[in-house]
């Protein structure tokens, strides 16, 4: 019994792994190609000349420029229900809403003059103050002592084996 190189294996499970990607693309590519073509109201099964060269081309411009079957049906039960080109026409002799009528203002408007800002005269300039003498600064006290700065990424008190215990509440 004889043993392959480890990188004759290592180069297999990597064809292999390259092999079920490419393969998991092209049944992602066929199921979303699938979707499109069952709601634009075509077969699905189209989807799969998306993978033939010249007819992924022809497809394309197929879904471009064809009038799909879902939008032949919605055109078709809209006409059955009375929409036109431009939007819903009520059939003749249905009942339809009064214009509006809009009154005159009681009172026109009319916009006030712009009045000018009133300034107050003048006045003379005041003295200033005298300045009160200056005062002897009071004793010093003593400064509280200020508590360590806490570490933001250390806990403020140490932890301990029951504090991590699965469970506790306390940290």
């Amino acid at each position: 019994m004889t043993q392959q190189p480890r990188s004759v294996s290592l180069a297999g499970g990597l064809i292999l792994c390259w092999v079920l990607f490419i393969v998991l693309l092209i049944v992602g590519m066929i199921y979303v190609y699938y979707k499109i073509f069952e709601k634009t109201g075509n077969s699905g099964w189209l989807a799969l000349l998306m993978f033939v060269p010249i007819a992924n081309i022809a497809i394309i411009l197929y879904l471009a420029f064809s009038d799909w079957p879902v939008l032949r049906e919605v055109r078709d039960l809209r006409s059955r229900v009375g929409y036109g080109p431009s939007g819903y026409i009520p059939p003749a002799g249905t009942y339809a809403p009064p214009a509006p009528t809009y009154s005159q203002p009681t009172q026109p408007y009319a916009p006030s003059a712009p009045t000018a800002p009133v300034y107050a005269p003048p006045q003379a300039p005041v003295p200033p103050a005298a300045a009160p003498a200056p005062q002897a600064p009071a004793p010093a006290t003593p400064a509280a002592p200020q508590a360590p700065p806490v570490d933001r990424f250390r806990p403020s008190r140490p932890l301990r084996r029951a504090n991590l215990q699965r469970g506790s509440k306390r940290i």
